[in-house]
């Protein structure tokens, strides 16, 4: 019994490392999601150049107005990612971030909050680690009003946790 109690712990260890990435790897041929350099300091990112991306899912949000304000509804199956750099200076050609932050839209994940799921990949040793604590959506939820980042978000929208909303340009 011992010895089939121990080989059931191995697999379902080795199942669990097996587990695929939660953040895709080709996020730079996405769309960014805002073309302001954000080289400034702000918590949770710290000193750290950011570059953020949207997948094609999130390219469907749109917004609509509720109760008399603009609202964001981003699908299930958005990503938003955002690249993190060592320091505030813009990246050198060719160089790789050290971290990539992600925003999973999936509503019904266990791990969710605000109907996100946070990630942050390590690049060095490609580990992911699932926040779900409130760090995240702390900071985030000032996404959803006028707040000190970014545009400042001057109209109010409520934003779905998201700084910088992707909106397609016409052709």
């Amino acid at each position: 019994m011992r010895k089939s109690l121990a080989f059931m712990l191995a697999v379902s260890v080795c199942a669990a490392a097996a587990a695929a990435p939660l953040l895709p790897s080709d996020w730079s041929t996405w769309t960014r999601t805002t073309d302001v350099v954000l080289n400034y300091r702000i918590p949770g990112h710290e000193d750290h150049f950011r570059v953020p991306y949207i997948n094609e899912a999130g390219m469907k949000a749109a917004p609509r107005v509720k109760d008399g304000r603009v609202a964001w509804d981003y699908p299930r199956g958005t990503i938003i990612l955002k690249e993190v750099f060592q320091g505030l200076s813009a990246p050198a050609a060719g160089e790789k971030p050290i971290r990539v932050y992600g925003m999973i839209k999936d509503p019904k994940n266990p791990k969710a909050r605000g109907g996100w799921v946070w990630v942050v990949r390590d690049q060095a040793t490609k580990k992911e680690t699932v926040f779900e604590s409130p760090l995240c959506i702390d900071c985030h939820s000032y996404a959803n009003g006028p707040h000190t980042y970014g545009d400042k978000n001057p109209k109010g929208e409520n934003r779905d946790f998201v700084y910088f909303t992707f909106v397609a340009k016409a052709p």
